[in-house]
């Protein structure tokens, strides 16, 4: 990957600006791709993490994976999540996250911190029970028009987030999707509305926690001219969004997986409501030791089943 084709450029920062998201064609390489997949399928706690309970797991495989959380650190070969950190902490994805949502002239000396980690595991959706389904595939399953910040704010004035973590002060995070495999209309891919992160909405509560738009706010964006955008890409490329730009994904019909690892970074001033604020900035790392690491870490998973 070359410095030049990583590079955001200045036009791309305007466009993030003023639409809230921006798709990043062939950040990763296919070599890196398919190690990265190789590896989350070698993993055995991709398979634990199917049998996690939540919204609507009788009619679905688990698919969301988390990947804990780790803070900066000298690279660590034998580490149980090093290529996930290799991903993570690369000087290209540091580089395309300081240049989108730091903003120095605001906040002075500001830094990235890692927020979250996760695969998205879209195969084909199943609607039998788990019971039911031999093949043991029960992903797939679309979300609803939503705004990130709504789980990861203080919406309820109260100091915490919708899970009762700490909830941070201002939406300034940024979410980076990395296509695993080709991201298309027909398997469901992510939808957003061009705009929309200039808009704080309102949301309904479901059963199950989940927090989705009121339906006619977001028809009445999209009559006022906010653009639907479907983020179809191929596999290495990657789409940042901002935790306030609406989003949402249809189910997966297909027999074509469609798998994703996103990273989230928050910002340094974005202090933790209500607690010490334990977080570091993040470290970089030689984009080599995305394959250099990586294959290592498959060599290991292969060898240990």
């Amino acid at each position: 990957m070359s410095t030049d084709s990583a590079e955001i450029t200045d036009s791309e920062v305007e466009s993030f600006r003023l639409e809230g998201y921006l798709i990043k064609e062939a950040l990763y390489t296919t070599e890196e791709v398919a190690l990265i997949r190789a590896v989350a399928e070698a993993d055995p706690r991709k398979d634990e993490s199917h049998g996690r309970g939540g919204a609507k797991a009788e009619s679905r495989r688990s698919e969301l994976w988390s990947i804990g959380n780790a803070g900066p650190k000298t690279p660590d070969v034998l580490s149980p999540d090093v290529t996930y950190d290799a991903i993570c902490f690369g000087e290209r994805m540091l580089a395309a996250q300081s240049r989108l949502l730091l903003d120095n002239a605001k906040w002075p000396d500001d830094s990235l911190t890692l927020h979250h980690r996760k695969f998205i595991l879209k195969d084909q959706l199943s609607y039998q029970t788990p019971e039911q389904d031999e093949t043991g595939q029960h992903g797939g399953n679309g979300f609803q028009w939503h705004q990130d910040y709504w789980y990861w704010g203080d919406y309820t004035k109260t100091g915490s987030d919708a899970y009762g973590g700490p909830g941070r002060p201002y939406p300034d995070l940024l979410i980076a999707l990395i296509a695993l495999d080709e991201h298309t209309w027909n398997n469901g891919c992510l939808q957003v509305i061009a705009g929309s992160h200039r808009h704080r909405l309102n949301y309904r509560a479901e059963q199950w926690g989940e927090r989705h738009a009121i339906r006619e706010e977001v028809e009445e964006l999209m009559a006022g001219g906010h653009e639907h955008v479907w983020c179809e890409m191929s596999p290495g490329s990657v789409v940042f969004f901002t935790p306030e730009t609406l989003h949402q994904s249809f189910p997966n019909g297909t027999s074509d997986p469609r798998w994703a690892f996103i990273c989230c970074f928050d910002t340094m001033h974005n202090r933790p409501n209500g607690v010490t604020d334990r977080r570091k900035p993040a470290v970089p790392w030689s984009d080599n030791l995305l394959v250099d690491f990586g294959s290592q870490h498959l060599r290991r998973l292969r060898a240990d089943t």
